[in-house]
């Protein structure tokens, strides 16, 4: 889990008050904003305000057991020729490996193949995607399913019901017949819920349902696996479970305050990175406990964890054993 200046990891059962196993304080980290694993078990996190992708191994991640390590990137992605690698928020791998990044200032979906990333350089995208009947406004996260397609969180873009973000969704068949290049295509499916105002984290739960966090509205949405399989553009769908914030007391008071991270564990627990970025909290993490996450309503979190590793969390991922 990114922290502006560090990558913090928790292992384990998440206790109130647990601090992080490890933290990387590396001074390669800039802004840093999303976390995702390859194949081989590397870490890469984007650097949203350095306009660049950098990458830590596994070793250098023991290595930080027990202390604060700063070890330098292994690999460091930087910003091309065209300026497409501007501001890049989610970061996901597919099958292939092929390592796809959402680029929020440039308004790209960018697609990275394994020779690109390496080793350290300015490489021209191997991919560059967006929509055809409309554009892109602030594509940030990216996830790839189980299935093999690509979702895109469009946080603020105007979505035609009345709210602001929309989740698209590429499918397989669209992204893996991609050749080099730039293309404008259109994704199959869109849900463009009227109540949205800014979205940022997304993920699958293990029954295929996917819940997505507003930050404005200090709220989370779940849809069901069986909303999330149709077509067409702009679907005012209306969610089948809305979470708002309950009090926890103590400077950081909000359960879920200006949430920016989702992530569901094997368990079915909701973890919450909560941004915050206020002058009395500085971020914190929530988690839910499944039973508690099936219903409309403002649940009190099994664990809470507010402490000085946690300074405006960015996205979550479960990761490999290290």
């Amino acid at each position: 889990m990114p922290n502006l200046a560090n990558v913090a990891e928790f292992q384990g059962r998440i206790k109130n008050g647990k601090k992080p196993h490890r933290v990387n304080r590396s001074g390669d980290i800039a802004s840093g904003n999303d976390v995702a694993f390859d194949s081989s078990g590397n870490l890469w996190v984007t650097n949203f305000d350095g306009d660049s992708i950098i990458a830590f191994t596994r070793a250098q991640f023991r290595a930080a057991k027990g202390k604060r390590s700063a070890p330098h990137a292994i690999v460091t992605i930087s910003q091309d020729g065209g300026a497409n690698l501007a501001g890049p928020e989610g970061i996901a791998f597919d099958s292939a490996g092929t390592m796809w990044v959402g680029s929020e200032h440039r308004q790209e979906v960018l697609a990275y193949s394994p020779g690109q990333y390496a080793a350290s350089g300015s490489p021209t995208p191997n991919v560059i995607l967006n929509a055809n009947s409309f554009n892109f406004s602030s594509p940030s996260n990216v996830v790839v399913d189980s299935a093999g397609n690509l979702w895109v969180v469009d946080e603020n873009i105007a979505n035609g019901n009345g709210g602001t973000g929309e989740i698209f969704r590429y499918n397989r068949a669209q992204v893996s017949s991609l050749s080099p290049g730039t293309h404008h295509i259109d994704p199959a499916f869109g849900i463009g819920f009227q109540n949205f105002v800014h979205l940022e984290g997304f993920a699958f739960d293990n029954s295929g349902n996917a819940w997505i966090a507003d930050e404005s509205t200090d709220s989370l949405y779940r849809f069901s696996a069986s909303q999330l399989g149709g077509s067409g553009l702009s679907n005012n769908l209306s969610p089948t479970v809305t979470l708002g914030f309950a009090g926890t007391g103590g400077p950081c008071n909000h359960s879920i305050d200006n949430p920016y991270g989702v992530a569901v564990s094997s368990s079915g627990d909701l973890i919450v990175a909560n941004a915050v970025n206020g002058t009395a909290c500085h971020g914190s993490l929530a988690v839910f406990s499944a039973a508690a996450i099936n219903s409309d309503g403002t649940p009190s979190p099994r664990a809470f964890i507010s402490n000085g590793a946690l300074s405006a969390p960015g996205f979550i991922t479960f990761g490999p054993t290290l």
